[in-house]
């Protein structure tokens, strides 16, 4: 009888082990569970988004517009002009031109003329250089050499001998790009003299002599009075002797006596 009864104790605890070790398992293992479900709060906080930052609207540059005025050009005055023009060969002159200081060479300026070869409608652009103290007065003075290829094999500008400029010098090709920029224009003749009829001038020269302004294809103009100006700037000797006994009916005296009669005392 005792033996059954420590036999059935010994049962009993057997048993309540059992349950306890089956209850921890369990335990362990709704553990393990929600540590595998459930993330930790700073798993969690970085899979929370982060709010949308609105952007800051950045302001687009714009672009500086080149003008005749900003790049340095220089305007180029009617009687320079002509100067240059009447060495240019078998062309028309469009009344297009502009200059260009070259930095590196001391008292020299670029000067580009616009040109249409005879034959062709394409206006051409020549780039001469000049040692002239200011192209922009109705005085030409120095001397004028050929730059580029246009102006050698269409005008009898020569080159200078071991000349150092190019047009890959400073300013050669700024001078070239003037005549397209905005406001591009020749220089504004001086006033005219008091009691000068200008009107009455250019009537004269049309009715008389034949001389009127032109107009070419891109609107530019060649006028009468530019025309006629550039005779006050020429040698009248040199003038006189071309015309040799036309010179007395001539368009050049009528010009000169009446813009620059000083020149004939």
């Amino acid at each position: 009888m005792a033996n059954s009864k420590g036999i059935g104790c010994g049962s009993l605890v057997i048993g309540l082990i059992a349950i306890g070790l089956i209850v921890s398992a369990v335990s362990s293992s709704f553990d393990d569970l929600q540590e595998t479900q459930t993330p930790s709060r700073s798993a969690a906080q970085s899979e929370t988004p982060s709010p949308t930052s609105t952007p800051v609207p950045t302001s687009t540059p714009v672009p500086t517009v080149k003008t005749f005025e900003s790049e340095g050009c220089i305007p180029v005055s009617e009687e320079r002009l002509e100067s240059i023009s009447s060495g240019i060969n078998f062309s028309k002159i469009t009344g297009r031109a502009a200059g260009h200081n070259a930095p590196d060479f001391g008292q020299l300026t670029f000067v580009a003329v616009e040109f249409i070869p005879n034959g062709t409608s394409d206006p051409q652009i020549a780039v001469f250089a000049t040692n002239d103290d200011d192209i922009s007065d109705q005085s030409p003075n120095g001397l004028t050499f050929s730059v580029d290829a246009f102006a050698t094999g269409f005008s009898d500008w020569g080159e200078l001998p071991d000349a150092e400029f190019s047009m890959s010098s400073r300013g050669a090709r700024e001078a070239k790009d003037c005549i397209s920029l905005p406001k591009a224009s020749l220089a504004e003749p001086p006033p005219t003299a008091s009691g000068f009829d200008e009107a009455q001038f250019v009537k004269i020269s049309g009715d008389k002599y034949g001389q009127f302004d032109k107009t070419f294809d891109d609107g530019s103009t060649l006028t009468v009075m530019g025309k006629a100006r550039a005779f006050c700037v020429r040698n009248v000797a040199t003038i006189k002797a071309n015309l040799g006994s036309r010179w007395e009916s001539s368009y050049q005296k009528f010009a000169i006596e009446s813009l620059c009669p000083e020149k004939l005392g």
